[in-house]
């Protein structure tokens, strides 16, 4: 991500500035909160493909738009389910050795922006257009794919091969598909089934 590289030239510039000027400088270290990285990642399901048990395909899409306007409008549903996409992020900035804790923090920052009444959705589109579901989120992400512990621990290096990706906007743009289709999981398995038997029991 280069946050290390930001912090040093924060800290010798601020000796250049002390030097010149008749101030102090106080905080010498860069923000989590990346609102000019922003990805946006969309997809569109078609209905029949949505089917699930007994469940079909418009009734599972149905049921999702009813969670995700529920989300859109509780805080607390709002944030569980935001919970449901950082699994996902999480996973793969892990695998990637990346700051999952930083990027975390943006975004639940991100669903806190000063001037909304409560934190939002992150997950900006829910809808059903005509025969097809559609989903999209989007998200502030400053990831890297060199420097620091990535070129110190050969499996990050590995995971990012596997995935075919060579530059941070494309590691940007798998974990914001991954945060999308996580969520996507979580609330079919919780608006049809339930999360225990629809999504947990797939963790043992």
């Amino acid at each position: 991500m280069g946050a290390n590289t930001v912090n040093r030239s924060c800290e010798a510039i601020s000796k250049y500035i002390i030097s010149k000027y008749d101030v102090r400088v106080d905080l010498k270290i860069l923000s989590n909160f990346c609102t000019e990285r922003l990805f946006m990642a969309e997809f569109h399901a078609p209905l029949e493909s949505l089917k699930y048990k007994e469940y079909s395909g418009r009734e599972i899409a149905e049921n999702i738009l009813e969670c995700y306007k529920i989300a859109c409008k509780d805080v607390y549903r709002a944030t569980t389910h935001n919970k449901g996409i950082m699994n996902g992020v999480d996973a793969v900035l892990i695998a990637c050795g990346n700051d999952f804790r930083a990027v975390e923090s943006g975004c639940h920052a991100y669903a806190s922006l000063v001037g909304r009444k409560t934190l939002e959705y992150l997950i900006k589109k829910i809808l059903i257009d005509g025969e097809f579901l559609v989903g999209r989120i989007i998200l502030p992400l400053a990831v890297g794919t060199v420097g620091g512990a990535i070129n110190i621990n050969p499996m990050y290096r590995q995971n990012l091969q596997i995935m075919d990706i060579s530059s941070a906007e494309e590691l940007a743009q798998v974990v914001c598909c991954v945060g999308l289709a996580n969520n996507f999981a979580a609330i079919r398995a919780i608006s049809t089934e339930g999360i225990n038997n629809g999504h947990l029991k797939l963790h043992a």
